[in-house]
């Protein structure tokens, strides 16, 4: 009966996991800036606009465009806008990477970062932040269906706190926003970057099953699949059975809203069909473009790396030695070097991303990213590699991209972001401490233009980067001749397509660069002498980062497995001359124009902006308070089982969380209790205050204050500090004191870890009780005491022969200080297979553990054919040995022998990735050792946010070239 009861209440607990893992019911919303400066606010019709204060142009141009949006979007979307429902827009400025949230839950908050892409990683696009705003906005639209038409919509609602479509594939959710985004034929609907991805799938053979696209896959480009394939299946929707259709795949009100072909048959279709079509689709057109590719002949090359992921600025040095940032999905992501005639390839620095290497004398410099605020604070600075400064980081605080040093190593050209202006200087090197002196402004761009990716002749004759004056068109390469005090410049290349990642030939006569104007990536190259371009290359997948070299050409190469080195030879470079671009423009001394309104409007539509209605931030502090739901995350027993519900409430910076939860635990026999927690947090800054306040089953009640400290930079040790009082009143106890926990980290994991990889971590926790009194039943005094109990938990984490296995050591230390013989620890607390009430009990616990952990297989796909809402990621391993020991005033009490073995799955049911499971078992020899059997269901929960990325990484910062996609919900 026991059994029975075991497993339908693991049942009814894992259902409640999967809609609470789903779309994350737990908000703990991280900090959207570092908390520093004033906020102000601009109301229009439908939008609160929340911004720095000295950026209120920025935001009332910045209005019309979301005004604009709307004006189109939201009659699409009728059913599920409501005007009660402002949404709530901020706009975050000096982080340097391109990313967005939706937060279709309580407040409609989007969150954007006020920062255009690099160029090649969203292929065509004209006013990024429109785009980036229409995707956004069309989460917000498609997933908070509200309409009282929607009865099943309703249940839903209340049963999980959240609008059912929120419950929908990913693959869906952000196909439909891709889709949106690219109605101007500029979004990542169809353009070069995303067709190569697809093309590379189609000629290797390795298109993606619908269970990877619908669910989640460890390939690469694992989270962009859901974006890239979602948006084709959107998109041969419409080509079916109209746009429009699309748009009522969401306003649907099916009784089970995860499911896709409920909401599908109303169209007329399933989703075997649209995906049948669209591989068919795919591969015929493919396979076309690489049987005429081939005929006309392909450029052959030596292929020197195998690792693939994410790679980005080549840098050639010497014929032995090349440098290039990578994250290779199985080392830790940093700044490589490469020996190309041995192929081997190892990290040089550890960085969290990477907008420019340059390579002079013996002299590394590179622009590395820097965390200052947890969610995606992310600012690029100038360091350096050579090792005879003192330190690393040249110019602190500063936004510099696009390093390129002079040949002697003594001058560096970059470009700085400051001000909403993108300025290229250069200045004079300190040969002391490599510090920036004598700088001077050459060229400037405002907000809405593009000034990216600089290269510096080897001889330091010419200059050459990519500028586009404002919002539309494409960006040109300027080619600017260096002379003792001036720099005169032209444009040389124009013309449609992409131009990008300009790097000069070591003779300076030529000038290498990546453009998709053939329709592919391939490699061009421009005479600086003539004035000509003729293509190079003639690729069937894409070519990036021309790095020349004296003997060899060497370039990235997209594969399915990523972007890997390739080398070419010279005199297997074909040189075709291509009219695609145009030389124009007379020189130019020295552009210098000051821009004092940076706009984000195409020139034209700046006269229209209006003067909205500005107040402060602090005056309309807008909480929005939300019904979390009736399932989620609650204990489950042998023969119970909780369910909680609750109200909490935010700002639109997620600056103020405040909180009720009552937990209702039912017991198969009776009602166990009606507990309820409240709590609020302040998390403006990295240093959070919070207090709560628990009430447990009528008789126990505990207070809790603390402060926690969270350090947003990942090469800092210090992962978390807390400290805390607290209070606890039970029946016959009360207890009053302090605790606080330290936690030191330096681990790494990759898209295929099974478990924390290559590093070490260290947990401290100390409470100290100065107050505790224990009571009889009568209400007279048993004792009073004061305590204190440590914990120190080192651990380290080794690898093995083989990827992704780890060697896993821990020593784990309990103990009670304390005068009283009364307080003990008991065995079964601290060690698995000990059965309770039956193991030894002491003032100390001393553990040492032993695991090995290994992945069996990586899977990713359906379990059963057709049922593509389940599929299986992978399957792992784990055997481990601990020695125990339970000691009493530094005498052994017991000593215990403890092996066993544990399953990990990784499963997607629902269209969502279930947190890690195990079942295992375990055996503990010693005073009431026993065989037990583990069902262990961990998992974590997170923001509740739809998110739209080009470079960001869960576990990395900065990547580029559609990396993985961070996790939406």
């Amino acid at each position: 009966m026991h059994l029975l009861k075991f497993l339908f209440g693991s049942l009814l607990f894992i259902c409640s996991i999967v809609f609470t893992q789903a779309i994350k019911a737990q908000i703990s919303p991280s900090p959207i800036s570092d908390g520093k400066g004033k906020w102000k606010t601009i109301y229009t019709e439908y939008f609160a606009i929340h911004f720095p204060a000295g950026k209120e142009e920025y935001a009332k141009d910045a209005s019309l465009l979301f005004e604009k949006a709307h004006s189109k979007l939201a009659p699409a979307y009728a059913e599920s806008f409501t005007d009660i429902y402002r949404t709530d827009v901020v706009l975050v400025f000096g982080s340097d990477i391109t990313q967005g949230w939706a937060y279709p839950l309580g407040l409609n908050q989007i969150v954007l970062y006020i920062e255009p892409p690099l160029l090649g990683t969203f292929s065509h696009y004209e006013n990024w932040l429109e785009e980036l705003f229409i995707h956004e906005y069309t989460h917000i639209l498609s997933l908070r269906i509200q309409s009282s038409s929607h009865s099943f919509g309703w249940f839903w609602r209340f049963l999980t706190g959240f609008p059912p479509n929120i419950l929908q594939s990913r693959a869906m959710i952000e196909g439909i926003a891709v889709l949106e985004e690219s109605n101007k034929k500029t979004g990542r609907l169809d353009d070069s970057s995303t067709r190569m991805i697809v093309r590379t799938a189609v000629i290797e053979k390795q298109y993606p099953s619908l269970a990877q696209i619908l669910a989640s896959t460890h390939r690469w480009p694992r989270g962009q699949i859901s974006y890239l394939y979602g948006a084709r299946l959107m998109n041969e929707l419409a080509l079916k059975k109209g746009k429009q259709a699309v748009r009522e795949f969401w306003n649907a009100d099916p009784i089970l809203p995860f499911f896709i072909n409920p909401r599908l048959s109303r169209l007329g279709t399933n989703i075997d069909e649209l995906y049948q079509s669209m591989r068919k689709r795919d591969e015929e057109e493919f396979q076309a473009t690489r049987k005429a590719l081939t005929k006309k002949g392909i450029t052959p090359y030596v292929r020197l790396s195998f690792d693939g992921e994410i790679k980005s600025f080549l840098t050639y040095a010497h014929e032995k030695k090349l440098f290039y940032y990578a994250s290779p999905g199985s080392r830790r992501q940093g700044i490589y070097q490469m020996n190309p005639q041995t192929k081997k390839s190892t990290l040089f620095r550890h960085v969290n991303g990477s907008r420019g290497i340059s390579w002079a004398k013996n002299s590394l410099y590179y622009s590395s990213g820097i965390a200052f605020f947890p969610q995606n604070g992310v600012r690029f600075e100038l360091e350096s590699g050579n090792k005879r400064y003192p330190f690393s980081r040249i110019a602190k605080k500063r936004r510099i991209s696009f390093p390129s040093l002079s040949s002697d190593g003594k001058r560096i050209y970059f470009i700085e972001q400051k001000n909403l202006q993108r300025i290229l200087k250069t200045a004079v090197l300190d040969p002391k401490t490599g510090k920036l002196l004598k700088e001077k402004k050459i060229w400037q761009a405002q907000h809405g233009g593009i000034l990216q990716y600089l290269a510096l002749s080897p001889q330091n004759r010419y200059l050459a980067f990519l500028h586009r004056p404002s919002t539309k068109g494409y960006a040109s390469i300027i080619v600017c001749k260096i002379t003792q005090d001036t720099h005169l410049c032209r444009v040389a290349v124009q013309g449609d397509g992409i131009k990008t990642q300009p790097s000069f030939s070591q003779d300076g006569s030529e000038l290498y660069f990546s453009s998709d104007a053939s329709g592919a990536y391939n490699l061009y190259s421009l005479s600086i002498a003539s004035g000509k371009t003729y293509q190079r290359t003639r690729t069937l997948t894409g070519l990036f980062y021309p790095a020349p070299g004296k003997k060899a050409l060497y370039s990235l190469a997209y594969f399915n497995t990523g972007y890997d080195i390739v080398r070419f030879q010279y005199k297997d470079l074909i040189q075709i001359p291509t009219d695609r671009f145009q030389r124009g423009g007379p020189l130019i001394e020295i552009l210098n124009e000051e821009i004092e309104n940076p706009s984000p409007l195409p020139e034209e539509n700046q006269s229209k902006a209006q003067k909205k209605k500005k107040k402060s931030y602090r005056k309309r502090f807008r909480f929005f308070p939300y019904y979390t739901g009736f399932l989620g995350v609650g204990s489950l027993y042998s023969s119970s089982l909780g369910i909680f519900g609750g109200i909490e409430a935010r700002d639109p910076l997620n600056r103020h969380l405040l909180g009720i939860k009552s937990l209702l635990d039912i017991s198969f026999e009776d009602l166990r209790g009606l507990p309820f927690q409240t709590y609020y947090v302040y998390k403006r800054y990295n240093l959070q205050p919070g207090l709560s306040y628990t009430n447990s089953y009528k008789t126990n009640h505990t207070v809790r204050g603390f402060l926690r400290y969270t350090h947003p930079n990942t090469r800092i040790l210090l992962t978390s500090i807390s400290l805390g009082y607290f209070y606890r009143q039970s029946s016959r106890t009360k207890n009053m004191g302090i605790s606080s926990n330290l936690i030191l980290q330096k681990t790494y994991n990759f898209p295929k870890s099974i478990s924390q990889e290559k590093g070490w971590r260290v947990t401290i926790g100390t409470t100290y009780v100065p107050f505790s009194r224990r009571n009889s039943s009568d209400g007279s005094t048993i004792a009073e005491r004061d305590y204190a109990l440590l914990r120190f938990n080192p651990a380290l984490y080794l690898p093995s022969f083989w990827k992704h296995h780890v060697n896993y050591l821990k020593v784990s230390t309990s103990s009670y200080l304390s005068s009283e013989s009364s307080l003990a620890l008991a065995a079964s607390s601290v060690l698995d297979g000990v059965a309770s009430g039956r193991g030894a009990q002491g003032d100390a616990f001393t553990g040492f553990r032993y695991e090995y952990r290994f992945p069996l297989f990586w899977f990713s796909n359906t379990i059963i054919p057709k049922l593509t809402w389940l599929s299986l990621r992978y399957l792992s391993l784990s055997l481990f040995y601990e020695y125990a020991l339970i000691l009493q005033n530094i005498q052994i009490e017991e000593d215990y022998h403890i092996w066993g073995f544990r399953f990990g799955f990784g499963l997607d049911l629902l269209y969502n990735s279930l947190p890690r499971i195990e079942m295992g078992m375990v055996k503990a020899h010693g005073e009431g050792g026993e065989y037990q059997f583990l069902f262990l269901f961990a998992f974590g929960l997170s923001n509740t946010s739809v998110n739209h990325s080009t470079i960001h990484r869960k576990g990395s910062f900065i990547n580029q070239h559609f990396p993985d996609q961070q996790r939406i919900f």
